[in-house]
Order: C-alpha cells, then structure tokens, then sequence
C-alpha cells in the first residue's frame, strides 16, 4: 500500500520655528564628501540600510528593520551591498504609552540576513554624550557660505553660516556618518520623546539634511556601541529656505529609543505575526498573509494505485514543484528526485499528477521565488 509524506518546504534565494522630516548627514570641513565608509570605531555603519526611494532604516536583527514612519514601507531594502525584499504585511508603527501612533516604524524582510543583534539603549542620554549619526541622503556643496539676516546671499562672513545642498535632480545621495555632542534632552517633537545636536562649525560634525530619515544615532558604553537615537527631523531658524540650508545651528532631532525599547524588542523577536505555525518569511515565500492565521499553504491529495494527484491553492506569481523519494525519511543518504519542471500556480485547483508505481513513495511539495 502506498503512503503519502508531505512537508511544507519553502525555498530562498537567498525652539525652532520650523521641524522638516530629515532625510542625510551633512558634515562640516573640506568639500563633505567624506567619512562615506565606517570609521575606525564602528558603531555600525553597515547597519543602515537603503531603500529604493534612497531613505534610511536601521537593520536590528531577526531580519526586522527600524525606521521613520513618515518613510512608508518599502519595495526594498540594500543592506551593505544586497538587496532584500520587504515582506508585505510586516510593517507595524511603534505606538507612545497610551497606543497612539508615533513616528516609529518596523518592518521585515526575506532573504539570509546577518544574525547578529544591535544593541539598543536602555537609558536615556545625557547632554554632552558624544554621538555617531549614519544615514543616507543629499550631498552638500563644497564651499561654506554666508547669508544676512535676511537669507541673502553674503559677501564674506554672514549672519548666518552653513552649506547648501546640492541641487540637482536627482538628487546626489551618500550613506555617510558624522559625530556630534548631544544638546538637549527629554524633549517632545511630533508626540515623539527625543533628544537633539546643535550643528556647529567643528570637523567631522554631523547635521541631518532632507533625506536621512530613519538613519541611526549610536552611543558607546564602556566598550559596546548602542543604539540610542532614530534620526527623524531638523529643526531649521525662522525664515531658512526650507530644506535648502544646512546653518550653524540648525538642529536634529532623534528619537530616544531608550522609552521604546522593550515595545522594539519585542516585535524585534515576532516569527510568526500570526501565530499560525508558519514563520513570516515562509509565508512571503508562500505569497500567503503573514498577518492571517487563516492564510497559509497547504496541499490537498487524491491518491490512486497508479497516479497521484495533488490539488492546492497555487498563487500565480509563485512556482511550485514536486519531489518524492522512495528511501527511508531516515536514511542518511535521502535523496529527493524532481518530478518534471516546476510549474507556476494557477489558482485555486492548481494541480500536480505524477504517475508512480513504487510500494512506498515519500512526496515533498515546494513553493518557490520565482
């Protein structure tokens, strides 16, 4: 008498008048194109990555990411060269303490990612701490610049000082790290508890500029770099040009993610978002709802002496393809032999036949990235 084995198996291939959003680092001396590799002392510059809008997120581990919400979810994500996907449905926004939405947000991705945890802060900074800020965004011009009280443009030393940013279309970005003293804490920016950096005329120091978003902001403790700060607005004077300028003096505000801790922690763990035994990544392979017990994969079989037929729900941008063996599950050489090419789903009754005669035949039935 036959018997029939089936396992679910996915495969991958693998203050201020104005607050702007921010979106990269600007730093002070020479032309600013500096400091786009990780300094000496990494605090985690391949950490951060970028999406296909050129905004940045912070990889925390266990494949989930943190960023800005303002960012919205995206397609993808590069991590130090590789590009991964965003599994739809994962997108959750961090919540302040009595459940209102703040402007925090994670999400997750398939695909092999590193397994190492990112240590995050679990007390607030003090005035003073020194910080390294990454993230990606619009390059500045080369020259300092001046401007009177008016904006205008000044001859010499102005009223107010700073860099422009570049101005073509597109835009130049560059992942880029900058260092700066932290400036003021316990302060509240959108709903959101922060702290901030006063952008001043000293080398190396860092500023966020229109398109950092979601960038980190990294502490050291005794020997370890923590994650302290998301990056998540620029406090402009009254008057700038709106995301024009980088002055002496401007302000970042970064999110203190010490208050959020355990909340990302705890989503940082989440597998299964629905707790339906099928981890997150297997259901984005499966093209099924990570969010929905009741969405999963599963295979239906009508078995005969002489052909087998199996009968599923086949998402048309997936392939499936069947494998069976005829060794013992235990046998140390198990071998699982292909059964034709793999087809792509078709719906609801998508099927697979195979004609096999052996005694005792063991199927295994995959989904895969096409």
């Amino acid at each position: 008498m036959k018997t029939g084995y089936f396992k679910y198996c996915v495969v991958m291939w693998v203050i201020w008048v104005c607050c702007q959003p921010a979106l990269a680092v600007v730093i002070v001396g020479l032309n600013g194109a500096a400091n786009t590799n990780a300094p000496a002392d990494d605090p985690g510059f391949n950490r951060i990555g970028v999406s296909q809008d050129d905004l940045s997120s912070v990889y925390l581990g266990n494949s989930w990411f943190l960023t800005a919400n303002h960012n919205g979810a995206p397609s993808t994500v590069n991590l130090d060269g590789t590009n991964y996907t965003h599994i739809s449905g994962t997108w959750v926004q961090l919540t302040n303490n009595v459940g209102g939405g703040i402007d925090l947000a994670m999400f997750k991705v398939a695909g092999d990612m590193p397994t190492n945890i990112l240590p995050i802060r679990s007390s607030s900074p003090a005035s003073g701490n020194n910080v390294i800020m990454i993230g990606n965004g619009r390059e500045r011009t080369s020259g300092l610049k001046g401007w009177d009280e008016y904006w205008e443009d000044a001859i010499f030393f102005g009223f107010y000082n700073g860099y422009t940013y570049d101005s073509t279309s597109p835009y130049d970005t560059s992942l880029r790290w900058g260092s700066n003293q932290i400036e003021s804490t316990g302060l509240s920016s959108n709903g959101v508890t922060c702290f901030s950096t006063d952008f001043d005329d000293n080398p190396n120091e860092g500023q966020a500029t229109p398109a950092d978003s979601g960038g980190g902001v990294f502490i050291k403790s005794g020997d370890t770099w923590e994650l302290a700060g998301t990056i998540l607005y620029i406090g402009e004077y009254s008057g700038q040009p709106s995301n024009q300028i980088a002055a002496f003096g401007n302000l970042t505000y970064m999110a203190d993610l010490s208050v959020y801790r355990d909340q990302i922690i705890n989503q940082r763990s989440v597998t299964d978002m629905d707790a339906d035994g099928i981890s997150d990544v297997e259901e984005y392979i499966a093209d099924t709802d990570p969010t929905d017990s009741n969405s999963f994969w599963q295979v239906e079989s009508q078995l005969t002496l002489a052909d087998q037929t199996f009968t599923f729900y086949g998402s048309t941008i997936r392939q499936y393809q069947l494998l069976y063996t005829t060794n013992d599950l235990a046998d140390p050489g198990l071998e699982w032999i292909t059964n034709g090419t793999p087809i792509w789903g078709a719906g609801t009754n998508t099927q697979i036949i195979v004609t096999n005669t052996e005694n005792t035949v063991f199927y295994r039935m995959q989904v895969t990235l096409p």
